[in-house]
């Protein structure tokens, strides 16, 4: 694996990784006669500048992001290619069905001021099962010591939508902190 990431300008960063392969997935040989092997890499931007203002008046903060991710069909890794915390964001997908897939997202965030976020993402999966991923989110944080946050995530692959919701509160009581999570899942068609 080769990772590097470059900083050309203050508020961008890009990145890329590129992996390859001599261990086969089940079923799939690791090498063809020409010596090819299983190949992945991954390209990245994060465009985050300094806080938006006009006519001297503060506007917020935004941020723009994305990623290109190809992983031959030949390749095979010791770990899973996705960590446990964004495995779900595709749907649970086992590791041999995944096959040749090109994936694309791309992330917009605004923060009109302190302690409040809006954000929405999108993506585009091909292969073996392609996929479109939309998603909408809203947190608020710091106001009378209470945190909350909402997100919408709707996943369409074929003729079927997987759809999640996610709501969460917190809050400060004496020195404890509780928070509550309600999280609806659905699928339909």
């Amino acid at each position: 694996v080769l990772d590097a990431t470059c900083v050309p300008v203050a508020g961008l960063s890009l990145s890329g990784e590129i992996a390859l392969s001599d261990m086969a997935p089940e079923g799939v040989l690791p090498s063809d006669g020409d010596g090819h092997r299983g190949s992945a890499f991954r390209l990245g931007f994060d465009l985050a500048p300094t806080a938006l203002a006009a006519g001297g008046r503060q506007l917020g903060r935004v941020r723009f992001s994305g990623t290109y991710r190809q992983i031959g069909s030949g390749f095979a890794t010791f770990e899973p290619i996705d960590r446990a915390a964004s495995e779900g964001r595709w749907g649970w997908i086992p590791e041999s069905e995944r096959g040749d897939e090109r994936l694309g997202e791309v992330a917009l965030e605004y923060a009109p001021r302190p302690g409040i976020r809006l954000d929405m993402g999108y993506g585009r999966r091909s292969g073996d099962r392609p996929a479109a991923r939309r998603e909408v989110g809203v947190g608020v944080s710091g106001v009378r010591g209470w945190d909350g946050h909402y997100r919408h995530e709707a996943i369409l692959e074929g003729d079927g939508v997987f759809s999640r919701q996610r709501l969460g509160v917190s809050t400060t009581l004496w020195k404890v902190r509780p928070s509550f999570r309600f999280v609806q899942e659905e699928i339909g068609r």
